[in-house]
């Protein structure tokens, strides 16, 4: 079966770190499909499994009896050509991209990184991969006065003996925005990480 529901509604409801970057989300629904019929929602079972158009449930009759969901997300509509394929087999919670890269049109196994003009992850020259490691030498050499510095400052923000420390690159600064934006909304202390 399947069902459609407000995506907006959806992301409020499911708050799994991805910011609401698109004005337009407050109009368009995301579809759901149900992969056994324990999950169909009660009220709309025969709804969800005919064959006439999808029906448009509000977010928690849709989720209702979802015992387990999981979550695509995929580009906009206007790349040319793009498909979806979604299929029963070995379970893998990472999403495959294919794409037809090469003149003979066939589909070939690709990176999230490869698009048609360019690869946005090329592998590290020999003048980056020396530049690393000499960055890497400097941590090493000064790494005895940065736990001197430190120690006064990780006792002060420790709470029970414990700092969380989070690392993240300028791609997921927008991901680290909604975090400290979600956990100030409800109240929970950040203080220490």
């Amino acid at each position: 079966g399947a069902a459609q529901s407000s995506q907006l509604d959806f992301l409020k409801k499911f708050d799994y770190g991805v910011p609401i970057v698109n004005p337009e989300i407050k109009s368009k629904n995301m579809l759901l499909l149900y992969q056994s019929p324990l999950a169909l929602p009660s009220s709309s079972t025969e709804e969800v499994t005919s064959d006439g158009d999808v029906p448009t449930l509000d977010v928690d009759t849709a989720t209702r009896n979802c015992n387990v969901l999981k979550v695509v997300s995929v580009g906009k509509a206007g790349i040319e050509g793009k498909c979806l394929a979604i299929l029963e087999g070995y379970e893998s919670f990472h999403v495959q991209r294919w794409m037809k890269t090469k003149e003979d049109g066939e589909l070939e196994h690709v990176g999230r990184g490869l698009n048609k003009r360019s690869n946005a992850f090329l592998s590290p020259w020999t003048g980056h991969i020396r530049e690393n490691m000499r960055v890497l030498e400097r941590f090493f050499a000064s790494r005895k006065a940065i736990r001197a510095d430190l120690k006064p400052i990780l006792a002060r923000i420790a709470r029970k003996n414990t700092i969380i420390v989070m690392t993240v690159n300028f791609g997921q600064s927008a991901l680290l925005m909604n975090f400290v934006c979600r956990a100030k909304s409800r109240g929970l202390g950040i203080s220490n990480v």
